[in-house]
């Protein structure tokens, strides 16, 4: 699917959000194929050195050794996950950092984890203009104003923008609930402006109700670190 008019654009945030909301939602490998017109074929879990453990329980690495191959420049940018945590990458198109059990489940089903993962990948079809200081998600739409709408399963939604080391970055959260099952999740994400091109970096992780706690302590470091307040 090739996103590039506004509607369409619309159509996949609400299924990225769809994607991510629900536990029981399991999706195979193969439908991410048509959402984001990238092959998933997962290999390998591939060990990176941590900078350093700064955080008790978190290791700290350079945004360029944490998504190795992902973009010719290297962006001053740090992230943090926990210690246990690996990544694996898929076709240098899709990084994603889980613990090793769920990377295992993965690589043997094709599956995503039911366990909290990051899931890192390029945008092409949004971007970072640096002379309006604007994200966008196609012609004349405004990704920060997009973020920001509610209805349907989104139900609040909180939109925050930041500038570290010259790089944008645009964070979200996103609660959502299903009307039929009353389940709850959230979605939160990061797009970051790569400087070099109109792509951006999205990097996202979902809780559910059982795993809030857990996901919001990770995305508390994550962007602790990123902006450098930790």
């Amino acid at each position: 699917m090739n996103i590039t008019s506004r509607s369409s654009e619309t159509a996949y945030v609400i299924a990225e959000l769809k994607r991510y909301a629900f536990k029981k939602i399991k999706m195979k490998l193969r439908y991410l194929i048509i959402l984001f017109c990238s092959p998933l074929v997962l290999s390998t879990g591939i060990s990176v050195a941590a900078n350093e453990e700064n955080i008790y329980g978190y290791s700290q690495y350079k945004f360029n050794e944490a998504f190795k191959g992902m973009l010719l420049v290297e962006l001053p940018l740090e992230v943090a996950f926990p210690s246990d945590f690996e990544f694996t990458v898929s076709n240098e198109r899709n990084w994603i950092w889980t613990d090793r059990e769920s990377v295992e489940y993965v690589k043997q089903t094709g599956n995503t984890p039911d366990k909290p993962f990051f899931w890192a990948r390029l945008t092409p079809n949004a971007g970072y203009d640096s002379n309006t200081d604007i994200f966008y998600c196609g012609y004349k739409c405004n990704l920060e104003e997009k973020l920001n709408e509610t209805g349907g399963l989104v139900k609040e939604s909180s939109v925050e923008k930041n500038k570290i080391n010259g790089v944008p970055l645009l964070f979200a959260k996103v609660k959502m609930v299903n009307p039929t099952t009353n389940e709850k999740g959230i979605v939160r994400m990061v797009y970051i402006g790569t400087l070099i091109s109109p792509n951006l970096v999205l990097i996202s992780i979902r809780s559910t109700q059982e795993t809030e706690k857990e996901v919001e302590e990770m995305w508390k470091i994550f962007k602790q670190t990123i902006t450098n307040n930790a």
